[in-house]
């Protein structure tokens, strides 16, 4: 396995404290340019229509929304992350649509 699909090593580096916001931008660039799919694998930690299988704070979801939204333009974040637009926490909800807003943009555009 690789090690940007393993999900222990990237929820560490999201929920990690090592890296402020303009260094973990950086930092999950350089590792979206070593794996393309990072912000697939990275998507996929993001709880689920029925089930938050991590844990994942608000707090968190809200970060890993940031990553995606500086890394990714990739469509396929839809279908994974869709739902998040209906998030009972209205800063999750409203990011992910945003989020969805952009991608959406990008792929007709």
């Amino acid at each position: 396995m690789n090690l940007l699909e393993c999900p222990d090593f990237l929820l560490l580096l999201i929920q990690s404290s090592q890296f402020d916001w303009p260094r973990l931008r950086e930092v999950c660039k350089g590792l979206k340019r070593i794996d393309d799919l990072l912000d697939v694998s990275l998507a996929r930690l993001a709880p689920g229509r029925h089930e938050n299988v991590y844990r994942l704070t608000p707090e968190v979801v809200l970060r890993l929304l940031d990553i995606l939204h500086v890394i990714s333009s990739g469509p396929q974040l839809i279908q994974i992350l869709g739902h998040l637009t209906r998030d009972p926490d209205e800063r999750v909800s409203s990011k992910a649509a945003m989020l969805i807003g952009t991608v959406s943009a990008i792929t007709t555009g």
